[in-house]
């Protein structure tokens, strides 16, 4: 396990969300355009450990990505906006 405090900043978006995303940058993105694609909630890599689930090593690199020209520029609404609402829904999927 990554200790607290040396565990690395990492982004996430849900896979729905992400789907949204790619289909927005399609029909409203500008050609060429780039967009960092995330919940916007940058975390570190530690989570609570589920019964049954091991954990496994990550790697160190640490980013914190700014959504802000993805939200504005495509209008997205995202439905798991952070881990909290995200990840059950992923446990079940």
């Amino acid at each position: 396990m990554v200790r607290e405090e040396k565990a690395p900043f990492t982004n996430r978006i849900h896979i729905h969300d992400l789907v949204a995303v790619c289909i927005a940058a399609m029909e409203q993105g500008k050609s060429g355009e780039l967009y960092n694609v995330s919940n916007g909630r940058p975390s570190t890599m530690i989570l609570p450990a589920f019964p049954g689930h091991p954990r496994f090593p990550s790697r160190r690199e640490s980013r914190r990505l700014d959504n802000r020209k993805m939200l504005d520029d495509l209008s997205v609404v995202l439905r798991y906006p952070d881990l909290e609402t995200g990840l059950p829904c992923s446990l079940l999927s």
